[in-house]
């Protein structure tokens, strides 16, 4: 038994050193360099192996993906590092699907940032 309890502590230690990413606003980008973060934009633009994404304020991030881009349409949220021209080097990227409200997705993230202890992030 003691050994079965000690395998779980050493889990719960290892997941706990994984990088967890910040969930922000394009806008915030300036504050993000050399972070690792995750953002939300609609597919606006594809050249070679660089995707451009726009929230509904027409703020852009150009993310640099790690081949082609698989998405060529609606919303993309990307996980990845901000670089010190404030493109994201993509580390994984998701295609959401249904309805999306940017407006919803930003009184949640102000809520996630005014409550941090409620909502910890690394």
């Amino acid at each position: 038994r003691r050994h079965e309890r000690g395998s779980g502590k050493r889990l719960v230690h290892a997941a706990m050193a994984v990088n967890v990413s910040t969930r922000i606003t394009l806008a915030q980008l300036p504050q993000f360099v050399g972070k690792q973060v995750r953002v939300v934009g609609n597919v606006k633009a594809i050249e070679n192996n660089v995707l451009t994404l726009v929230d509904d304020t027409n703020a852009e991030v150009r993310v640099l993906c790690k081949g082609v881009p698989r998405f060529n349409e609606g919303i993309v949220e990307v996980v990845g590092v901000v670089q010190s021209d404030l493109a994201v080097d993509e580390m994984t990227s998701t295609q959401l699907v249904g309805t999306f409200s940017f407006e919803l997705y930003r009184e949640a993230l102000g809520q996630c940032q005014r409550f941090p202890h409620i909502y910890p992030v690394a």
